[in-house]
């Protein structure tokens, strides 16, 4: 019986060791806050409409060595961002956009369009792994907003906003 606990015992502990060391490292996080806005006073109504988290993972490339003949294991830092909301309109897309476009940071009507996601039919909406170079706006000297904007509104080929519906948009509640 000692045996058999301590053999048990042994394989749990290397999968733990196994999952320790292929755990992907994550760096420069950082979480914001969906809400809705009084569009009189630009007050928070409803600080707790959802979520997005901006994050890099770490991944493993293999990239080809001519000069050597074979390949090697390289990192690269990938930028995602996740993304969860509740309370909105159900069955309806969304999309995810950075208030902004090229060199017109928050300013009217110029939107990038990150990513559409159509609301489940309780109103919520979840979105993971987006890919988004979001790093670039990090430590740059510029307040960038994130929204989410029913997808209705927008016009992702041209980069603009069509619409204003505020009481429709859940805003950031920090910038980054």
């Amino acid at each position: 019986m000692k045996v058999k606990s301590t053999l048990i015992l042994s394989i749990l502990t290397g999968i733990l060791l196994i999952s320790i060391v292929n755990a992907t490292p994550i760096r420069n996080y950082k979480s914001v806050g969906l809400t809705t806005k009084n569009p009189s006073t630009w007050e928070a109504t409803d600080i707790s409409a959802g979520n997005l988290f901006f994050f890099q993972q770490q991944e493993v490339k293999w990239v080809y060595k001519p000069a050597w003949g074979f390949s090697v294991k390289t990192y690269i830092w990938n930028d995602y961002v996740d993304l969860s909301s509740y309370d909105l309109t159900p069955n309806t897309q969304y999309t995810l956009i950075y208030y902004g476009y090229g060199s017109n940071n928050d300013v009217w009507p110029y939107a990038t369009c990150i990513k559409t996601v159509t609301s489940n039919s309780w109103g919520s909406l979840t979105s993971y792994n987006i890919p988004y170079k979001y790093s670039q706006f990090l430590n740059n000297g510029k307040a960038e907003k994130f929204w989410l904007v029913p997808t209705r509104d927008l016009d992702c080929v041209n980069h603009k906003l069509i619409a204003w519906n505020p009481d429709t948009i859940l805003f950031e509640t920090t910038t980054i």
